[in-house]
Order: structure tokens, then sequence, then C-alpha cells
């Protein structure tokens, strides 16, 4: 009985990979306006009026031009050190 607990335990952490891997890869397909909404705290419309290279400077300033196994990397070490992102409903409560 331990060493089932004890396996299943031990997977833990490969299954918190595989469903974080998949989460953020499924959210590669939206272009890089599409993500830079979900950093910035406005209305995804109102991106429309900012000049091209406003938008490129946010775009690298968020990191949405690096390759897909950068972002990952750089998401994994904000929440390996407990950054888990800011609520959208409330962005002064970040958690």
């Amino acid at each position: 009985m331990w060493a089932y607990i004890w396996r299943r335990l031990l997977f833990l952490p490969l299954l918190w990979l595989a469903v974080t891997l998949v989460t953020f890869a499924l959210l590669q397909p939206l272009g890089a306006y599409q993500r830079l909404a979900l950093f910035v705290d406005v209305d995804p419309e109102s991106l429309a009026h900012v000049g091209g290279e406003d938008m490129a400077r946010l775009i690298a300033r968020h990191g949405l031009d690096d390759p897909f196994y950068v972002q990952y990397a750089r998401w994994l070490g904000t929440v390996a050190h407990g950054n888990l992102g800011c609520l959208r409903l409330d962005p002064a409560g970040c958690v």
C-alpha cells in the first residue's frame, strides 16, 4: 500500500509538468497581439490603436517574441519562485 502511495506521489511532478506544458502549448497558436492582451490591463480592441513600434516594444518587453521553450522556461522559473501572476478581476491582488 505504501509503495503505491509513494509511486503516485513521485509521479505528481511529472504530471504537473505535462499539464502545464500542454496548457502553455495551447496558448501558442494565439498571435503575439492576443497573448499581449493577457499581459496588459486593457481591452484587446484598444491595442489596435497602438503604433507598430510601441506594440513591438511591448511584445519584446514581455518576451512574447522569444521561442516557445524560452517562454516556458521563464514561466516555470517565475512559478518556482512563487509568482503565480495577477488575477484579471483584481489587478492589485497578485498571488
